[in-house]
């Protein structure tokens, strides 16, 4: 039975943008200072790593290229060694982690991103993952319903779409 109370810790912070391995090193760090605060559960921004595509629309397409490129080189595969490197973190942290990601498709030729957020749990497993819009194009196509299942954890009940019932209407995306 989960624990009717959990301290969680909003990692307000920015990427190091565009860089996988300076955004791998903060997150880690965010990670162990949550645990050394005694969090339960640490969540991280939407689109946290590497950065919220924010030049959609405003580039020019040569420049937009660059951009989606660089994006998608520094953005989060599942089977990742960086993937593998922020559940060890969680583990060490003794910590859940919910973190927001341009996810690279798994799917084999695909370009894909996906706006994802995985979870790990206190043991640094990668429990699931749950893919919202792809930033790659416009926000009319919808990720393939892949989703991850309600996640159970020792001291606080997780689900992608549980909603407190203080919490406001939701609006349409």
């Amino acid at each position: 039975m989960p624990a009717e109370t959990f301290t969680l810790a909003a990692a307000q912070v920015e990427p190091v943008y565009h860089d996988k391995e300076g955004t791998l090193d903060r997150t880690c760090e965010w990670i162990k200072r949550a645990g050394d605060a005694g969090a339960d559960l640490v969540v991280f921004p939407e689109t946290y790593f590497p950065g919220y595509p924010y030049w959609r629309g405003s580039v020019s397409i040569p420049r937009w290229t660059e951009l989606m490129v660089d994006l998608q080189k520094n953005s989060l595969h599942v089977d990742d060694e960086a993937v593998e490197i922020i559940g060890e973190a969680a583990a060490e942290a003794d910590v859940h982690v919910a973190l927001g990601t341009n996810e690279r498709s798994d799917r084999r030729g695909s370009d894909t991103l996906y706006n994802s957020i995985f979870y790990f749990d206190r043991s640094g497993a990668l429990r699931g993952r749950h893919r919202k819009l792809m930033p790659t194009h416009s926000p009319e196509p919808r990720a393939p319903r892949r989703s991850t299942p309600a996640t159970s954890t020792r001291r606080c009940g997780s689900t992608p779409s549980r909603r407190s019932p203080t919490s406001p209407p939701a609006r349409p995306t």
